[in-house]
């Protein structure tokens, strides 16, 4: 079986081949899934922090990620006695 170190660099691999041969490939990328699909239908999957996911799912920076969960962070000091 091989790592999935090795099936990564076989992906660039085939990534950078496909490219030579045609610059306007496209692939589909499934952020959710972790998944990156070629036109020949073959999928890897790829790493990504659950952080930074989340942002790019949600279509948010760090601070728009803390400020669409303001009210529970409101919350959270009132109930600690952090809220002044």
């Amino acid at each position: 079986m091989p790592s999935r170190m090795a099936s990564y660099q076989g992906a660039h691999q085939k990534m950078f081949k496909a490219i030579e041969m045609d610059a306007q490939m496209q692939v589909t990328i499934d952020l959710a899934a972790q998944t990156l699909t070629f036109p020949d239908g073959e999928s890897v999957t790829f790493p990504i922090d659950p952080f930074s996911k989340t942002c790019l799912l949600e279509g948010v920076d760090q601070l728009g990620y803390l400020l669409k969960r303001e009210s529970q962070i409101t919350h959270f000091e009132q109930l600690n006695g952090l809220y002044t």
